[in-house]
């Protein structure tokens, strides 16, 4: 099995594991979940209905209502083709993330990835965007391969660190 499954996999488990023993309801790769408006578009006169979905890696879910949304995100450290396609597609995740944040109130986003540059350009990007739930947007960087090493460290940041 190539890496990137292995880890992304890895990831999704352990955050289940974490996510059931703190009382959540966790679902891997949510279904997808659509965001629907109506504004003015081309016409003035007309409103018409636009619909954007989105489908998250792991949610934490309590009583039907989503309190945590994962983005998971992984990048071979030795291809830097793959950092720039994976910068573009994760802001675009990162965009719908926050989207659900507004729409269907989610009070935390937390964007894993195993590249230190993916998260530090997230960051950024967050910073620059000056989003209004600022506070509530998480990113960590975890190189990590092994199972033991990573559910530490996730554990650490998410329920000690964090209180999530």
């Amino acid at each position: 099995m190539p890496k990137e499954p292995r880890w992304h996999q890895l990831v999704k488990e352990i955050l289940k594991e974490i996510g059931e023993s703190r009382g959540y309801d966790v679902s891997e790769s949510e279904k997808e979940t659509m965001f629907s408006s109506k504004f003015k578009m081309f016409d003035y006169e007309e409103r018409k209905l636009h619909t954007l979905s989105f489908k998250p890696d792991v949610v934490w879910k309590k009583n039907h209502i989503y309190r945590t949304i994962f983005e998971i995100e992984y990048v071979n450290p030795r291809s830097n083709l793959q950092l720039m396609e994976k910068r573009k597609y994760s802001i675009g995740s990162l965009m719908l993330s926050y989207l659900a944040m507004i729409k269907k109130s989610v009070k935390h986003l937390v964007f894993i990835t195993n590249s230190y540059d993916l998260c530090s350009e997230i960051a950024k990007f967050v910073e620059l965007a000056d989003v209004k739930y600022f506070d509530n947007i998480w990113y960590v960087y975890e190189p990590s391969t092994r199972r033991l090493s990573l559910r530490k460290s996730l554990k650490k940041t998410l329920v000690n660190e964090w209180k999530i």
